[in-house]
């Protein structure tokens, strides 16, 4: 009887040790993962503070081509409007294009301003072009004698 307890003692310790053998494997491989946790969450911080930042300056970028944007298609808009009021006064426009002022003696400036009221207020200036004076090859050459 006495040997079969201590038989039975040293399966039990068999078993206990085994048993510590495997908690031991198995808190290695949480440790493992914890730290492969850790290194993932100090990325993934790193990587949204990196993609904050450059949303924010490219945010900046994206204001300035909207409103460059909002203002060619309002000048566009006004130029149409234009169109549109010298068609409905019998105004042929493609028929005279070639002999329009801004493209002889004037030169054609458009602007476009949004008021508080949230209409559109359109300014058309034809301003006569300065003619700048060449200095030919001859009145060069009487200069220099």
């Amino acid at each position: 009887m006495i040997k079969t307890l201590k038989k039975n003692k040293s399966v039990k310790d068999k078993k206990i040790a085994d048993l510590e053998f495997i908690t031991q494997i198995q808190e290695r491989v949480v440790d493992w993962y914890d730290g492969k946790l850790a290194e993932t969450s100090n990325q993934f911080v790193e990587y949204a503070t990196a993609f904050w930042n450059n949303e924010v300056v490219h945010e900046k970028e994206k204001e300035g081509w909207t409103k460059k944007y909002n203002e060619v298609v309002r000048a566009y808009n006004g130029l149409a409007e234009m169109g549109k009021f010298a068609s409905e006064l019998g105004i042929d426009i493609r028929k005279h294009r070639k002999n329009l002022p801004e493209n002889k003696d004037y030169d054609f400036s458009q602007d476009s301003k949004l008021l508080e009221s949230g209409k559109v207020r359109h300014i058309f200036k034809l301003n006569k072009k300065t003619k700048t004076k060449r200095k030919t090859n001859n009145a060069k050459k009487s200069k220099r004698l």
